[in-house]
């Protein structure tokens, strides 16, 4: 992989990264707001209060990187490359998974991913990535 290709796929990975973030969050709420219910201490209720604020910012963040990284992703011409970004950057399906829904080997896949991020990269598409 060039290091042009790894730079893109690192960048489209940070929508995966920020997905998690948004999803551990909801679950330390979730586990806080059961530890409220049994003790009612105040400095619980600040700290729901604190991480739904956090959650509500990282989810509009997430939103916003995810519409960069679908229209990035829409200027492939090609929708077998289209739906394999798609479910490896939007779905966080891993390259095995990826191969076995599209009925290839792992390293078709892999082969089908760079030439994917090659379109993006010729294209200029990388620059709608600008988070």
């Amino acid at each position: 992989m060039t290091k042009q290709q790894e730079c893109l796929r690192d960048k489209l990975k940070q929508g995966g990264d920020i997905f998690k973030h948004v999803e551990a969050l909801r679950t330390y709420i979730k586990e806080n707001e059961k530890i409220q219910e049994g003790i009612h201490d105040p400095r619980i209720k600040e700290l729901i209060i604190q991480q739904n604020s956090e959650l509500e910012s990282e989810y509009k963040r997430l939103i916003d990187v995810r519409l960069k990284i679908d229209a990035c992703i829409n200027t492939i011409g090609d929708t077998e490359l289209k739906s394999l970004m798609t479910m490896r950057y939007l779905g966080h399906k891993n390259t095995f998974d990826i191969a076995e829904s599209m009925h290839y080997g792992r390293n078709t896949i892999n082969r089908k991913h760079k030439a994917a991020l090659n379109i993006i990269i010729e294209s200029g598409a990388y620059k709608l990535l600008d988070y």
